[in-house]
């Protein structure tokens, strides 16, 4: 990115790369961590004797936290003259991410991503893995601001991404990512299966250094979608996990309060594991242990009319409001003049 994070600096410029002969690394944010990470990747492969990625991740992670530390305590200087540099500062957007790509010691083919941000003043990493082989799991990063979010992943909304062959999909939203203006470049992907690891798009060689103050990319937000299961053109179990501004929501298509609210579909905090619920029969807050806390219940009884419901888990205590029948506390119904 240039230095105002306002477009594409170079595209030339690569993204992912080999550590050895079946592992792989992408690498998402400043330039500095970047290339820090490949390198110290490629030595920890010999330094530890392995390339099982979810001991080279934590290994890795460990010693990016004091690259990214110190790098903050650069980037305060320009805080106040680039929105995004404070926003990171903030802790309102993301830092860095990057994902490692490879199988474990005992062979099982997955990945591990890493998203990096300052929580409280310190740097912190959040770590997600993937090694269900029954289920297509998609994980991206968008350097969008808060306002073009939508735009920036707007594939997520075609579900033909977990049907369609895996390159097509890559390649189609990789695609829609550069119509935002804030990624470009050819295609850089690479295939791990059960044949070994190849390249499908080799990155760009570059033809003219980068002079000046670049970044590689600038990350507001990760998103995460598991493939649903499709039975009979009916979509079922789909999730979609987004981190945006530091706020992670899951959002699901499954039965709540231990099934006995329904299908419907779920939205969840990670921060305190609360979730609203909706479904045809209302609209349910729910606590962490999935108590129900609330509820907005629409009844028609010739004109539409709202019931609503606060529950307390703790107590029992529950006031009820209802337009036809007044309100109701603990069952009792209350006189109101």
């Amino acid at each position: 990115m240039k230095l105002g994070f306002h477009g594409v600096a170079s595209d030339s410029a690569q993204k992912v790369f080999s550590v050895d002969s079946t592992t792989y690394l992408a690498v998402s944010g400043r330039l500095r961590t970047c290339n820090f990470q490949v390198q110290r990747a490629r030595e920890l492969v010999t330094e530890l004797g392995t390339s099982d990625i979810r001991v080279l991740g934590t290994a890795l992670a460990q010693e990016t936290i004091p690259c990214l530390t110190a790098l903050v305590e650069d980037m305060r200087a320009f805080q106040h003259r680039e929105e995004m540099i404070a926003h990171a500062i903030a802790g309102r957007s993301i830092l860095h991410a990057c994902i490692l790509v490879g199988r474990t010691s005992d062979g099982q083919l997955g990945m591990v991503s890493h998203a990096y941000q300052l929580v409280n003043g310190s740097v912190r990493c959040t770590t997600e893995e993937y090694f269900d082989n029954t289920r297509r799991k998609i994980t991206a990063t968008s350097p969008a601001l808060p306002e073009n979010l939508s735009a920036s992943l707007a594939w997520t909304q075609d579900f033909t991404i977990f049907t369609d062959p895996p390159e097509s999909v890559i390649r189609r939203i990789l695609r829609d990512m550069r119509a935002t203006g804030l990624s470009g470049g050819p295609d850089q992907i690479v295939c791990i299966d059960s044949e070994g690891a190849r390249w499908i798009a080799e990155p760009p060689t570059p033809t003219t250094p980068l002079i000046g103050n670049f970044e590689t990319a600038t990350i507001t937000a990760t998103v995460s979608m598991v493939s649903p299961n499709i039975s009979g053109g009916t979509i079922v179990g789909a999730t979609l996990l987004l981190n945006t501004n530091g706020t992670i929501t899951s959002v699901n298509n499954q039965p709540a309060g231990g099934g006995t609210l329904g299908n419907g579909i779920s939205v969840k905090l990670a921060a305190n594991n609360q979730q609203v619920f909706i479904s045809p029969d209302g609209i349910w807050l729910l606590n962490s242990a999935g108590q129900v806390l609330g509820v907005l219940d629409v009844a028609v009884t010739g004109a539409p009319r709202g019931v609503f419901s606060v529950y307390n888990p703790a107590n029992g205590n529950s006031i009820l409001l209802d337009p036809d029948n007044g309100i109701f506390v603990n069952g009792v119904k209350m006189n109101v003049p």
